[in-house]
């Protein structure tokens, strides 16, 4: 793994659906006064990171996972907008999100199909199992422990989802290319953590205020 980094200073971005962070940054907003920042943080000035990289590309249609657990402890709020899953096409839309401990999932029907949205954990065990109206029913749910969740139907055996429910502050789903940004990151020390299916990579990494650049890649089998 490789950081290449460059000063600057961008503004906080805000949660949204497959990030926590960031529908986007500022220009250098300059130095400010002592006080809160937007995310509730005592800073000296508004300066923060964004953190852009590779990932290893999607396969057998698992997309890499990316998270930031800070090593020292940092208020950053929960988002208070839920994270949508859709039911359309006889499929769940996203088939692959993300949230932190916490934070609500809005499951929607959009489709003239009665649907379930049957939710377990990793032991098998049912969250929750309910009915969905065609064309406007939906379900929420706060998602409160860290850990894998899976979704699915029971009226449709073909639909299946996945909700990663993560402690860390900053979390993104790459595109299917391995693309990633994750605006609005509070510099510092961090465990990076990189996941896709079974695959794993536990790294430190270094996050400076400003651009940041993460290469990332799974060790060599064997």
């Amino acid at each position: 793994m490789t950081i290449s980094r460059a000063a600057g200073t961008l503004l906080l971005g805000l949660f949204t659906g497959l990030a926590f962070a960031g529908c986007g940054a500022g220009p250098d907003p300059g130095p400010s006064e002592t006080g809160p920042a937007p995310n509730g943080v005592e800073t000296d000035a508004f300066s923060v990171a964004d953190v852009v990289g590779q990932a290893p590309p999607a396969a057998q249609g698992s997309p890499s996972v990316i998270t930031l657990q800070p090593r020292d402890a940092l208020d950053v709020p929960v988002p208070l907008d839920p994270v949508i899953m859709d039911q359309f096409g006889r499929d769940f839309i996203p088939r692959l999100i993300v949230v932190r401990e916490g934070q609500q999932v809005l499951f929607k029907n959009s489709e003239d199909d009665l649907h379930t949205v049957h939710v377990q954990d990793s032991d098998g065990e049912s969250l929750f199992n309910v009915a969905m109206p065609i064309r406007g029913g939906e379900h929420d749910h706060l998602f409160g422990q860290a850990g894998d969740y899976e979704v699915s139907c029971n009226a449709h055996q073909e639909m299946h989802a996945t909700i990663l429910v993560v402690a860390a502050p900053y979390a993104v789903v790459a595109d299917r290319n391995g693309g990633f940004a994750l605006p609005g990151v509070i510099p510092g020390t961090y465990d990076l953590s990189l996941r896709r299916g079974d695959e794993r990579l536990e790294q430190v990494v270094e996050i400076v205020a400003g651009p940041n650049e993460l290469s990332l890649d799974f060790p060599p089998a064997g």
